[in-house]
């Protein structure tokens, strides 16, 4: 993963603020092409996913580091949400 000084400067040279309207506008092109494979039955090529779940963990590990979140304090709420969907497939 890219190191959190280069994250920093970038964050510094553009502002929090621009970085968060960033990460939205990278999250938005993600779901926009994720429900474009899906309608498409998954057309859209590998290699344009893969870049922008690269543009979303970047901007995303930026708002971490704006908001001063540590990954271990999402851990155990990720966890903990992954068990809760496990729980209800199982009374599906």
């Amino acid at each position: 993963m890219v190191k959190t000084d280069k994250l920093l400067k970038i964050i510094e040279h553009y502002g929090e603020d621009h970085q968060r309207y960033k990460a939205a506008e990278e999250l938005s092109e993600l779901q926009t092409l994720l429900l474009q494979d899906a309608n498409q039955n998954g057309k859209v090529p590998l290699s344009r996913i893969i870049e922008e779940l690269a543009d979303v963990y970047v901007t995303l590990k930026q708002i971490e580091l704006i908001y001063k979140i540590d990954s271990r304090d999402t851990g155990p709420l990720c966890d903990a949400k992954v068990e809760r969907t496990l729980k209800r497939m199982v009374s599906e």
